[in-house]
């Protein structure tokens, strides 16, 4: 019902940012500051690498699904549902490997402190930003149709498992590790990525059709290449501030902006 989908988006939303703002403010009583710092830049870089991951597919899978909708193609959704992923975790996973490659070979020449540190997390942040890109796509995939609970919810693991292993620390008054935070980070999201995969594989087999237009991977590309540079571009204009304060601050002061920004938001 309507009342239900607006309860469902408004708990979501609500434990997306109170999640996120409750991290940001037990981070600094749980590790130290250059540590939390360099948490916010992972973010940042998962969420950079799963908006390329998902070749603004998440836009454009509800588009193709609606117009298969209105001509009552289900075979088509079921098509579309399918090639959408395929496209969505391949790019992700290049994405994740140039990324690895990336990271060691400025390693190399750079043996800078920034680069190894985070040449050492590399590895969790590649998985985190392709499960990133697919919850994200299988949320929107459930919310166009009709599954608004589900896409409510997919969208927070990664914020509850984050909030409840600082709130862990904090409690046992213990220093919290940047590859432990970052650990329940990943298995957080890859459990609502099991969820919304089961999810939508039951609706999957449980509606047959056969197919009246259908379409093809290039056909795919070719549609999301508009919404691909749109979510780049907003995310640019959105990350540029915390990237600035990379390159002419130091990790303390993107602890401190980190934590301002997640305030702000509330």
């Amino acid at each position: 019902s309507p009342v239900a989908a607006s309860a469902a988006a408004i708990i979501g939303r609500f434990l997306l940012l109170g999640t996120g703002a409750l991290t940001g403010i037990l981070l600094p009583l749980t590790m130290k500051q250059e540590s939390v710092g360099l948490f916010f830049l992972c973010q940042s870089i998962i969420a950079a690498l799963a908006t390329l991951g998902q070749l603004g597919l998440s836009i454009t899978a509800p588009a193709i699904i609606s117009r298969a909708m209105g001509d009552k193609d289900t075979a088509r959704i079921k098509q579309t549902l399918r090639r959408t992923l395929i496209i969505g975790c391949s790019a992700a996973s290049l994405f994740a490997l140039t990324f690895l490659i990336t990271l060691t070979v400025l390693e190399n020449l750079l043996h800078s402190e920034l680069t190894g540190a985070l040449q050492k997390l590399a590895p969790l942040i590649s998985i985190s930003m392709m499960l990133a890109a697919t919850v994200t796509l299988l949320s929107e995939q459930h919310r166009v149709l009709g599954h608004f609970v589900q896409a409510s919810f997919l969208m927070v693991g990664t914020g509850v498992a984050s909030a409840a292993a600082v709130i862990i620390a904090w409690q046992s008054k213990t220093t919290l590790s940047l590859d432990t935070l970052l650990f329940s980070g990943v298995l957080g999201v890859l459990c609502t990525a099991l969820l919304g995969g089961y999810s939508l594989w039951r609706w999957h087999n449980t509606h047959d059709g056969k197919t009246k237009e259908a379409v093809g991977y290039f056909e795919i590309l070719w549609q999301t290449i508009p919404n691909l540079t749109t979510t780049i571009v907003l995310f640019i204009v959105a990350q540029a501030d915390l990237w600035i304060i990379v390159f002419f601050g130091s990790t303390a002061d993107v602890a401190i902006y980190g934590l301002a920004s997640r305030l702000a938001i509330l």
